[in-house]
């Protein structure tokens, strides 16, 4: 892991970190990482989900769907029922 040293932070900046780390029980060099590796993942890219990634692998083949499928959210799950 690399070292910086941040030299000229404003006192307002460096008092929130400082009481946040408190109320945290952790560091301030604890808390400033972990507010750095929310910040990174919160601009990685989201990926599709499963479905639109299989839709994708046979787009354009001629084996896909000719029409479009309604999403399913908040659909209540039913249980199936089969004949013996």
């Amino acid at each position: 892991m690399d070292t910086r040293l941040v030299i000229e932070i404003d006192d307002v900046d460096r008092d929130w970190l400082r009481t946040q780390a408190e109320q945290n029980g952790q560091t301030i060099e604890q808390t400033a990482r972990q507010l750095l590796r929310r910040q990174r993942m919160s601009d990685a890219p989201v990926e599709d989900g499963l479905g639109t990634r299989i839709s994708n692998l046979f787009a354009g083949t001629g084996f896909g769907l000719t029409e479009e499928i309604p999403e399913l959210r908040g659909e209540k799950i039913r249980m199936v029922e089969f004949d013996h």
